[in-house]
């Protein structure tokens, strides 16, 4: 499942509910996401695993692996900030034969003082490493043994290249923004509503839209109000009773 939505759109609230109802993994490489998760009542406390330093990522990777023998979900918050973490290494990288001879302490020091300054920008082989990282990275996570993956990755407003009208993107930089969506069976965009007489209310939607990357291999596209966890797995597993859907209009 992967959830787009602006920053306050419950994104990491999701996740949480998932957390609520069987023990998860969080991967998260933000720990400033973990106040939502702070502030929820859990039967048993989530698996947090922060992956906020690039330097050893298959140690991280074999974490979450030991971990799918005792929990049952896996959830990624947020993509973005994990291939930020990534983007900072390659920036501090070494990129020629003068930079690998400096005294790593010397050359920290430099590599800190390039990028305070707007410069260290990638180069070229290197948006291609950040691309097969992350790629790479997402790829051997989503064929872990969990019984469902959720990530989370804000949005970006983009002009379309070929409508001109303004397009939902998640978040990221490089190829993966637009291949992305096609590596989830059920793509949900989280958002505010009014639903009625001025309340407002949590919504979370995988029906069609020309703007938005929404999508579900699972049946009739629905809506869902103040939506948790186990209610998308409830239509994933096509066991959501008509009782359970939600029947407002878009």
């Amino acid at each position: 499942v992967l959830a787009i939505g602006e920053s306050g759109k419950g994104k990491t609230r999701l996740l949480g509910t998932l957390a609520q109802a069987a023990p998860t993994v969080v991967l998260t490489a933000d720990r400033r996401g973990l106040d939502t998760l702070a502030g929820m009542t859990f039967q048993q406390e989530p698996e947090i695993v922060l992956a906020e330093d690039w330097t050893d990522p298959w140690a991280i990777y074999d974490q979450i692996a030991k971990l799918a023998a005792t929990h049952r979900y896996l959830a990624l918050d947020d993509l973005g900030a994990l291939q930020e973490v990534i983007e900072r290494k390659l920036r501090g990288a070494p990129r020629d034969r003068e930079e690998e001879r400096m005294r790593s302490d010397r050359r920290t020091d430099m590599v800190r003082q390039s990028l305070m300054s707007g410069g260290r920008r990638l180069i070229m082989a290197q948006w291609g490493e950040l691309d097969i990282a992350i790629n790479s990275f997402l790829g051997e996570l989503m064929a872990l043994p969990y019984k469902a993956v959720f990530v989370t990755v804000l949005e970006d407003v983009r002009e379309h290249p070929r409508t001109g009208l303004q397009q939902v993107y998640p978040g990221l930089v490089g190829g993966i923004r637009d291949d992305l969506m096609a590596r989830f069976s059920l793509v949900i965009n989280l958002f505010n509503a009014e639903i009625r007489d001025g309340q407002v209310a949590w919504v979370a939607s995988c029906r069609p839209h020309p703007r938005l990357p929404n999508k579900t291999r699972y049946g009739v596209p629905r809506t869902w109000i103040n939506p948790d966890g186990p209610r998308l797995l409830r239509h994933v597993m096509r066991k959501e009773g008509e009782a359970d859907l939600e029947t407002a209009e878009e």
